[in-house]
């Protein structure tokens, strides 16, 4: 029998385009924020990952990098 590739391709800002709503970015100093995903296709290519996003990224409130990137979907973001 084969062995199946199961390793998934990374989400790019693309592939994520029609489905989210916004990323959230969440600090390991608890500080969490949202931008909505139109304005990251504005300064980023499409085919930007979203890994690569997330390690370019700096909380505003300690400054750190790396923070974690997810996806968030229509339903779920958060008003404001």
């Amino acid at each position: 029998m084969g062995s199946r590739n199961t390793a998934r391709k990374p989400a790019t800002l693309g592939s994520l385009h029609g489905k989210a709503e916004a990323i959230r970015f969440t600090c390991a100093c608890g500080h969490a924020g949202e931008t909505k995903l139109a304005a990251l296709l504005v300064r980023n290519s499409w085919n930007t990952p979203l890994e690569g996003v997330a390690a370019r990224a700096r909380c505003s409130a300690c400054g750190n990098r790396g923070v974690v990137a997810k996806p968030v979907f229509g339903d779920l973001l958060a008003a404001g």
